[in-house]
């Protein structure tokens, strides 16, 4: 079984470079998780059957610093830092829909390192992450989708 409350390698302080190389070596292939659309399909990647801990980075390169808000879909339990930062620590199993929860970040001007532990204790993993700008006003808030923002280099920690 896979714990929530176990971590099975250093994280978020992890050697990302040197972790994409070993599995790499280890799948055959670069160990690159393509995102066609917001959500993340491991199955793509790796064969596993049964519970597992599947841990990603990313880079998001902003033109400038900001606010925004992850909004997650999820069916299982994560946990996310940005730069470093713990935005979310979240244990539960649930109906994955496309706006489960919005978690607020800031984003610094260029690179901002992202880093996901996903938890797949049921029969799929369903995980799915966008980013909206978060603008409040005194009567309800104003999500929009970001565009401007581009795929750093996922190997580059910075």
């Amino acid at each position: 079984f896979v714990s929530p409350d176990r971590e099975y390698i250093e994280w978020p302080v992890a050697d990302v470079d040197g972790l994409y190389e070993h599995w790499s070596r280890i799948f055959g292939r670069p160990a690159v998780l393509v995102a066609r659309t917001f959500r993340i399909v491991p199955e793509d990647l790796i064969g596993l059957r049964g519970q597992y801990c599947l841990y990603l980075a990313r880079e998001i390169v902003s033109p400038d610093e900001r606010e925004v808000n992850l909004v997650v879909g999820n069916n299982d339990g994560y946990r996310i830092h940005v730069n470093g930062e713990l935005v979310a620590d979240v244990d539960e199993q649930i109906w994955w829909a496309p706006q489960n929860a919005a978690h607020a970040v800031h984003l610094r001007a260029g690179r901002n390192l992202v880093l996901l532990r996903l938890l797949k204790r049921g029969e799929r993993l369903d995980f799915s992450l966008g980013i909206r700008n978060a603008q409040t006003t005194k009567t309800h808030h104003v999500l929009d989708w970001i565009v401007d923002l581009a795929d750093g280099n996922p190997l580059a920690v910075s």
